[in-house]
């Protein structure tokens, strides 16, 4: 489940390096944030863990990149830290 959890993380951050290159799927980006959201806030509940805050706070920045044009290094640190987090879960 965790390998799963991971895979998802590493697409998210893929995803959001392609929005810097105007790549912008709306369907996707909103099924992303709801997945980041709902998993960072059940996570921030159980266990409180740094990880899990970066989760919300990047749901957060994929909703603001949808509806504004949120600065580059915004959107590089935070597809950096998920992609990072997807392959430390994978290990």
């Amino acid at each position: 489940m965790i390998k799963i959890l991971g895979f998802i993380d590493i697409a998210a951050s893929i995803i959001l390096i392609l929005s810097l290159f105007g790549l912008k799927w709306n369907i996707l980006f909103i099924i992303l944030m709801i997945y980041l959201f709902l998993k960072g806030i059940i996570f921030v509940l159980s266990s409180f863990d740094f990880a899990s805050i970066i989760d919300v706070l990047s749901s957060v920045i994929i909703l603001l990149t949808l509806f504004m044009d949120v600065p580059s290094f915004l959107i590089i640190i935070s597809a950096a830290l998920l992609f990072q987090k997807g392959v430390f879960s994978l290990f």
